[in-house]
C-alpha cells in the first residue's frame, strides 16, 4: 500500500485476515517514491446491432452498447463484446491520456433455427444440462454450436442425443420414446377378491391397470373365507401381463331352515350371531358349535353342528309354541273376562297355558265402562293385566283439551297449556319469533337501501359531469336492487311466521291436551286399552256414543 501526499511518499505491506479490521495510520516521509502524475483517457464502445455486453480486460462492464467507459488509466486493454445470438468479439485496444478511443464493432450472426418434439407429447427436455420446457419445444433462434439433449416423460425411458446446430441451420427431430410401462391384469377363482398391488389397493378381481411401471411388482389377492396369496410379478414394456390366483376356501359353510321361518340363530359358544332364518351358505371356520335357534313365543332350540373345510351341510330346525298364563285384575272386581273374544271368567282371574303371543283381554262390568286392551304373552313366562274401571281419566283429558283449544291464540299457549307439549311451544314461539326478526330485519334492509337510492339520485340531479352521474346512477341501480330483495325477503319471513301460527292453532286444536288417558296394567306394566260405553246412555232425548283409545 503506497500514499502519495505533497511529495512525501509512505509504503507498508499488509496481510489481511478474513472478517479483520485494520487501522493504519499515514505519515509520508521524504526520499520516498514518487507518485507518477498521469491523465486518464476514455473508452466509446459502439456494436452493430447495438445491446451488447462489453468486458474489459474480463471484467463485466455496467450496460450494454453503446457504451462510454471514462476515466481509464491509459494503457493497452482487451475487450470482449458479447450479445446473444452472436459471436463474442475479442480485440486490443489502446487507452491514451487525454484522448477518446472509439470501438466500432459490427456483430455476426451466430443462431440457427431449433425444435424438438416428442412422441408422446409432453416431455422434459434439458439442454446443456438446463431445464427449458415441455415438447413440442421451437426456438426459431437458437445459438448454433454443440449441444446435449435429455428428455424426461414419466412412465418413460429417457432419451438422450447430441445435437450439432450449424449457423444458419435448422434442426427439426421428434424422439419417439420408449415405453417403461405395460399393462397388469389380475384374475382371480372365485371372482371380487380384494387385490393390492405393491401395497396399493386396485380394487376387486378381475382388474386390470394400464401404465404399469415395467419390473417387479409384489402382488397380493385376498377374499373373506379364502387363504389369502401373494407373489411377485413381472411386467414388461409395452406388454400385457395376467396373473391368475386360484383361491382355496378356509372356511366350512352351513344353511340353517326354522320352521316357522324368522328365528334368530346365535353361536352358543361366543354369542355371535348369526341372522334369522333361513341363512344360506354361513361361513365357519372347521370345528364344532353350538347353535342357538329362537323366535318369540317359541322354546328355545339348540344343536350341535361339526364344520370341516370345504365341507356344506343343511340343518332343518323345527320349533315349539311355548306357553304362558295370564293374571287378570280389575277394580272393582267382579268383571267378566274376555280371551280373544272368548268368556273366560271373572275377576280376577289366572288364564292358563295361553300360547306365547300378542292377546286381546276384554272387562265387562254393569254400569262401568267396557276396557278393552292387549297383553303379550312370553316364553314361559307370565303376565299381568290390570284395569281401573272408571271414566274418570277421560273427563280429566278432555279439560286438558279445552284448556289447549282456548289457549291455542296466544303463539304455543295450546302446547305449553297440554302435558309433555310444552317443547313443541318452545319451537313454535322460537320459530314465529325467529320468522318475525328477520322479516324487521328485511325491512331495516329496504329502508337503508331505499336512503341510498334517494341518496344517488339526489347526487345525480346535481351531477355536471358525465361519470359522476353514471356513477350515481350505477349507485341507484344497486339500491332498486337490493330494495327488491329486501322486500321479497320480508314477504317470505311475514308468510313463515302468519303460516307457523296458524299451524300451532291447527296442532293445539288436534292434538291438544296431550295423549288419551291410560291404564296401566298391575306391576308397573301397561296395556293399551280402549274404552267405550257398555250400552248407549241417552241425555236430552240424544244418543252419545263414547270412545277413546289410550
Amino acid at each position: 500500500m503506497r500514499v502519495f501526499a505533497g511529495g512525501q511518499s509512505w509504503e507498508k505491506t499488509l496481510k489481511l485476515e478474513a472478517k479483520q479490521t485494520y487501522r493504519e495510520t499515514v505519515q509520508p516521509t521524504s526520499g520516498g517514491q514518487q507518485l507518477e502524475q498521469v491523465q486518464n483517457g476514455n473508452l466509446y464502445v459502439e456494436t452493430t446491432p447495438p445491446g451488447a455486453k462489453v468486458y474489459l480486460n474480463e471484467v463485466e462492464q455496467s450496460g450494454l452498447t453503446p457504451l462510454s467507459l471514462n476515466e481509464l488509466r491509459p494503457g493497452t486493454y482487451t475487450i470482449e463484446v458479447v450479445k446473444y445470438l452472436y459471436q463474442s468479439h475479442v480485440r486490443t485496444v489502446e487507452v491514451r491520456e487525454l484522448d477518446y478511443t472509439n470501438v466500432q464493432v459490427d456483430m455476426i450472426e451466430n443462431w440457427g433455427s431449433l425444435r424438438i418434439a416428442s412422441e408422446p407429447l409432453g416431455a422434459l427436455v434439458y439442454i446443456n444440462g438446463q431445464q427449458r420446457g415441455l415438447t413440442p419445444l421451437e426456438y426459431p433462434r437458437f445459438n448454433a454450436g454443440t449441444y446435449s439433449v435429455r428428455l424426461v416423460q414419466q412412465l418413460y425411458h429417457e432419451t438422450m442425443d447430441t445435437l450439432e446446430l450449424p449457423v444458419g441451420g435448422r434442426i427439426d427431430t421428434t424422439y419417439a420414446l420408449r415405453p417403461n410401462f405395460g399393462t397388469l391384469a389380475i384374475t382371480s377363482d372365485p371372482i371380487d377378491a380384494q387385490v393390492e398391488v405393491d401395497g396399493i389397493a386396485w380394487g376387486t378381481t378381475p382388474v386390470q391397470k394400464d401404465q404399469v411401471l415395467s419390473g417387479t411388482h409384489l402382488v397380493r389377492v385376498h377374499k373373506e373365507n379364502f387363504f389369502e396369496q401373494e407373489r411377485q410379478v413381472t411386467v414388461q414394456d409395452d406388454e400385457t401381463t395376467t396373473a391368475h390366483f386360484d383361491l382355496q376356501t378356509s372356511v366350512g359353510y352351513v344353511s340353517i331352515e326354522s320352521d316357522p321361518s324368522e328365528a334368530l340363530v346365535t353361536l352358543k359358544e361366543s354369542g355371535d350371531t348369526l341372522g334369522l332364518t333361513p341363512l344360506q351358505d354361513i361361513p365357519l371356520e372347521p370345528g364344532t358349535y353350538t347353535v342357538l335357534v329362537e323366535k318369540e313365543f317359541y322354546s328355545i332350540e339348540e344343536r350341535v353342528l361339526p364344520v370341516a373345510l370345504a365341507d356344506r351341510q343343511t340343518v332343518s330346525i323345527p320349533l315349539t309354541r311355548a306357553m304362558g298364563n295370564i293374571r287378570v285384575t280389575s277394580d272393582p272386581s267382579g268383571a267378566t273376562v274376555f280371551l280373544d273374544g272368548v268368556p273366560s271368567g271373572e275377576t280376577p282371574a289366572v288364564l292358563k297355558d295361553v300360547e306365547a303371543g300378542l292377546h286381546t283381554i276384554r272387562l265387562e262390568k254393569a254400569e262401568l265402562d267396557v276396557l278393552e286392551g292387549e297383553v303379550k304373552v312370553t316364553r314361559n313366562a307370565g303376565a299381568d293385566f290390570h284395569a281401573t274401571m272408571s271414566n274418570e281419566r277421560l273427563k280429566a283429558w278432555r279439560g286438558k283439551k279445552t284448556r289447549a283449544k282456548l289457549f291455542a291464540l296466544a303463539p304455543g299457549g295450546g302446547q305449553f297449556a297440554s302435558p309433555g307439549q310444552w317443547w313443541r311451544g318452545v319451537l313454535y314461539v322460537g320459530g314465529i319469533g325467529a320468522a318475525a326478526y328477520r322479516a324487521m330485519d328485511a325491512n331495516d334492509s329496504y329502508d337503508q337501501a331505499n336512503e341510498q337510492y334517494l341518496h344517488a339520485m339526489s347526487n345525480y340531479r346535481a351531477s355536471i359531469r358525465q361519470q359522476d352521474m353514471d356513477r350515481h346512477i350505477a349507485t341507484a341501480e344497486q339500491a332498486i336492487t337490493e330494495m327488491e330483495n329486501a322486500e321479497q325477503e320480508l314477504n317470505l319471513f311475514l308468510f313463515a311466521a302468519g303460516g307457523l301460527y296458524v299451524w300451532q292453532m291447527v296442532d293445539a286444536w288436534i292434538w291438544g291436551g296431550g295423549p288419551g288417558p291410560v291404564a296401566r296394567a298391575g306391576d308397573g306394566s301397561s296395556a293399551k286399552l280402549s274404552v267405550r260405553p257398555a250400552a248407549s246412555v241417552e241425555q236430552d232425548g240424544v244418543r252419545i256414543g263414547l270412545a277413546l283409545r289410550f
